[in-house]
């Protein structure tokens, strides 16, 4: 039996964009003092769409404002705004390993019921199986021994869950006649520019050394560029609930770059964690290539077999 590696190209994608956005927390580890999460995500929103347009010229690519579906332009870009409040502010009252965990523990949920409602059908069985083994190894991997906070402090972390959720689920309509990287310059710098309000109420002097800029390109380029580009375009091909769930690598990826360069503590719960969420991974790409195999794979008939395009 042939089976076609094409088919799992939207899925490696979209988990190459995860492992970009898991950068984030190690870039930002560096930053000078002063960095704060508003005026950080305000310059990869701004760098990043900049980064992308000086791209598109470079490929000489015609940057055109029309024929867009603006409804889903300005959908995704509110949603990645809010989830910059929502996420942030949620952070200050749970944690950071709290709020990774219910923020993108919720996401591949809130994306099963937009696809059901959407579809008018459920996501397979890999899919359950899957997000299931990957939220148990994002709790592991994100010890909540030490959490002190109220019930409905957790509120926010869902609401940016929801938030990139719907990101996620609008963006196979931002590719119908435009590129990834056409579509997530606009979005950037929408949110970009939303969010530069902020500027005047925290530090932003940090930006203009030469360590602070590094840093700033760096999560430009790295958590926003390409991040989102290799998302967007990877869930051409990939339906929403399964992008969701392989949305948690990276918390994954942020986990072990913690481990390998900044010297955190490996202990027994975060690898088993990582293991849970590497088996999720895998569980999805290999449904995916069964899936592919069934369809692309043809009986013989009159001596003449059918080929995929």
């Amino acid at each position: 039996m042939q089976i076609s590696m094409a088919g799992i190209r939207g899925p490696l994608l979209v988990l190459t964009g995860a492992l970009c956005f898991s950068t984030s927390g190690f870039l930002q580890a560096l930053a000078p003092e002063g960095a704060t999460p508003y005026v950080v995500a305000g310059c990869r929103m701004l760098l990043g769409a900049f980064s992308l347009y000086l791209f598109l010229k470079w490929r000489r690519v015609g940057i055109s404002f029309r024929g867009w579906s603006w409804r889903y332009i300005l959908i995704y870009a509110l949603a990645l705004w809010l989830y910059q409040i929502s996420f942030f502010n949620s952070v200050l009252l749970v944690g950071v390993a709290v709020g990774t965990v219910v923020s993108i523990g919720v996401t591949p949920f809130f994306c099963g019921i937009i696809y059901a409602l959407q579809e008018k059908k459920l996501p397979g069985k890999a899919w359950v199986v899957s997000t299931v083994i990957a939220v148990i190894g994002l709790v592991l991997v994100n010890s909540m021994e030490s959490a002190n906070f109220e019930v409905e402090d957790v509120l926010l972390p869902i609401l940016a869950g929801a938030c990139y959720s719907v990101e996620i689920s609008v963006s196979k309509h931002l590719t119908e006649k435009h590129s990834a990287e056409e579509a997530m310059m606009i979005i950037t710098g929408i949110a970009g520019v939303g969010l530069l309000p902020f500027f005047a109420f925290f530090p932003v002097q940090w930006v203009f050394t030469l360590h602070g800029l590094a840093i700033a390109i760096a999560l430009g380029v790295m958590t926003c560029a390409l991040a989102f580009t290799f998302t967007v375009e990877g869930l051409k091909t990939t339906s929403a609930p399964v992008g969701a769930t392989l949305a948690l690598a990276e918390p994954l990826g942020a986990a072990l770059l913690g481990i390998l360069a900044l010297n955190e503590p490996a202990t027994c719960k975060t690898i088993l964690g990582i293991g849970l969420m590497l088996t999720s991974v895998f569980v999805l790409v290999i449904d995916q290539m069964k899936s592919d195999s069934k369809i692309c794979i043809a009986p013989l008939d009159s001596g003449q077999s059918v080929t995929p395009n």
